[in-house]
């Protein structure tokens, strides 16, 4: 049976059988994703439950306009922001870097800002969370622009801009 099929299957009867093949096959993925963003095993495994939770209530209305693991990551993502929101996290120098994050790619002079490698947090203060969590996908995690559309909801053009944004915010500011 494929995965539309058990997800149709859900929809329908509420078969508590296609939503566990669902989970065993996604859950592992799901904990990887709140732990990147997380960066706290307890707090990625409570994430990934509520994450679970959501998808249980919300699949009945997956339209299936997309496929079924970029609308699950979509509500992952979403999540892991908003449970970063509510504990005001902000990333070091550290996190950035072994991320894969360069800080250059953003602002080409950048070391010369920062007094303190570890506080990179100074300087990516002047921008939103969601911003940060824009550069983070593009720079850090290689999404291209596409894929941040489809994961965050917002059109490619309005990406594109809000990245664009992002870096000339962050040289208006140390300019």
């Amino acid at each position: 049976m494929t995965f539309v099929n058990m997800i149709i299957l859900f929809q329908t009867n509420q078969e508590k059988e296609s939503f566990e093949k669902l989970y065993d096959k996604y859950i592992d993925i799901v904990y990887r994703k709140c732990l990147s963003y997380l960066e706290n095993y307890e707090d990625a495994q409570d994430a990934a439950q509520e994450v679970w939770i959501k998808v249980y209530f919300a699949l009945s209305s997956f339209e299936r306009r997309s496929v079924f693991s970029t609308w699950l990551y979509r509500i992952t993502v979403n999540y892991c922001i908003t449970a970063l929101k509510k504990r005001k996290y902000f990333f070091s120098l550290n996190e950035l870097e072994e991320a894969g994050f360069e800080i250059e790619d953003l602002y080409p002079n950048i070391e010369i800002l920062i007094s303190n490698r570890e506080d990179v947090t100074k300087v990516l203060s002047v921008l939103s969370k969601d911003m940060k969590v824009l550069l983070l996908m593009k720079y850090a995690e290689g999404y291209t622009y596409d894929e941040i559309a489809q994961i965050t909801g917002l059109g490619v053009s309005a990406v594109k801009m809000r990245i664009a944004r992002a870096k000339k915010q962050l040289q208006n500011a140390f300019h």
